[in-house]
């Protein structure tokens, strides 16, 4: 149920900018917790039914592998719910899967696994909840995501929901889980595209009656920008309906669109009559997002050049620092092009290490309005990664709680936290690492007054 390929995992500086600061509308779902990933669903037709799929997306530099068989493997054990409108659980099923990389380590920090599944329902609204665990570690991701199964059936001739992809592989025999028809649909559950990746792949399925099949219909597209208005317009195809079911992949060239959030809209016409249509939201990131005013608040700024104090040097810290906003835009996306650990990846790896730990800091270590990633756990977080083992020491009559990270990569070291206070704000109290605050009597910090 799963697919492995060597992608890159996140984007450049534009798309931090664009996950930190900018609200998704109509788009994937991300998930929360220790992993990461985004998940995804699409309608088609099947015998009078939904047939309901869900994509799902996972950056395996997140979880913890191990040697197997001359190669390295992560387990993994998914668990879907689906409830109806009234949340009541309709169906409820879990798999385990092993993710196999190889030895290389380039291949470890740049594959990504997807997946997908699929279940007849009734037209109407539900709830997906989904849950990602890491078996070796016991790490977490679960996300939950609101969607309707739905489809314009009751017409002679209809359209599928548009399930976007990140490439198509030809060839396909049929049994595989991405294979549809002839071809294999790898979905790109993100729906991002642009800079990295240009090409806006998708596929979906028209539904015809059996007298459809010797007449002309005429297939074009068109892209609408945020106010409805159109963007660009492409002219498709003239086809017969060689079936009831006719599954069409395509893709657009969206290389000279904008950042922003759009709709991608399928129409079917009969002589210059429109008789059926499909339409779905999508995003690109390019590098003019950077190019809107202003080029970076204050705030960004300010917020980035912590980011970079503490992965990089404050040799670099200061160079930034003495830049106006322009500059620091620009600095911005050379820095993370020269600290691209694979450049001839299409993604930026340790760019996306950063905004992942960014967000999961927020989520998990925000304290009395200071935002998760300015606390210290949450800059331990940024500067190093999640730890191998997080030991918590609830709190006792005669000592505060605290909690030990463990990082067992290259040699082992250690972070204490203590809430001194007990008012869920912890403080660095004691490392083993070299640069980082020792303190051998952190356990006497701990006692209460």
């Amino acid at each position: 149920m799963k697919k492995i390929t060597k992608y890159g995992l996140l984007l450049i500086i534009t798309q931090t900018i664009a996950l930190i600061c900018a609200a998704q509308q109509d788009l994937p779902t991300n998930s929360g917790g220790d992993i990461q990933f985004y998940v995804d669903d699409a309608s088609f037709f099947n015998q009078g039914k939904i047939y309901q799929e869900f994509y799902l997306v996972i950056y395996t530099d997140q979880l913890k592998l191990a040697p197997k068989n001359n190669s390295m493997y992560a387990a993994l054990t998914i668990s879907s719910v689906i409830k109806n409108s009234q949340r009541e659980i309709i169906n409820k099923e879990s798999w385990n899967t092993e993710v196999h990389v190889g030895l290389d380590s380039e291949l470890i920090e740049t594959s990504i696994v997807h997946d997908q599944w699929s279940r007849n329902l009734d037209a109407g609204k539900y709830y997906l909840e989904l849950e990602v665990k890491d078996n070796i570690t016991g790490k977490l991701g679960t996300a939950r995501r609101e969607f309707s199964a739905a489809l314009n059936s009751d017409r002679k001739i209809f359209i599928s929901e548009i399930e976007f992809a990140s490439e198509f592989i030809p060839d396909a025999d049929g049994a595989g889980i991405f294979d549809k028809g002839s071809v294999s649909v790898i979905p790109n559950p993100s729906r991002r595209y642009g800079l990295l990746n240009p090409i806006l792949y998708f596929y979906y399925e028209i539904y015809g009656a059996d007298d459809d099949l010797e007449k002309e219909f005429q297939i074009s597209y068109e892209i609408l920008k945020k106010n409805g208005t159109s963007l660009r317009s492409f002219e498709g195809k003239t086809i017969k309906l060689s079936g009831v079911t006719v599954g069409v992949p395509n893709g657009l060239n969206v290389s000279v669109v904008a950042s922003g959030i759009y709709t991608l809209v399928v129409k079917l016409s009969h002589n210059e009559t429109v008789v059926a249509e499909s339409s779905r939201e999508f995003e690109v990131i390019q590098l003019d997002y950077l190019k809107k005013e202003p080029l970076l608040t204050r705030e960004q700024a300010d917020m980035f050049g912590e980011i970079i104090r503490l992965i990089s040097t404050e040799r670099n810290y200061q160079t930034y620092e003495n830049l106006n906003l322009t500059a620091k835009a620009k600095y911005l996306i050379e820095f993370w092009r020269q600290n691209d650990p694979h450049p001839f990846t299409d993604e930026n790896e340790l760019f996306n290490r950063v905004v992942q730990r960014y967000q999961y800091a927020n989520k998990n270590f925000s304290w009395g309005g200071i935002d998760g990633w300015k606390t210290d756990r949450g800059k331990i977080l940024i500067k190093y990664g999640m730890p191998d083992n997080i030991q918590r020491f609830a709190s006792q009559q005669s000592t505060s709680p605290y909690e030990i990270w463990e990082y067992q990569a290259r040699r082992n070291y250690i972070y204490v936290f203590g809430d001194l206070r007990s008012d869920g704000r912890y403080t660095l109290l004691h490392s083993t690492k070299e640069d980082e605050i020792n303190n051998p009597y952190w356990k006497e910090e701990l006692n209460r007054m």
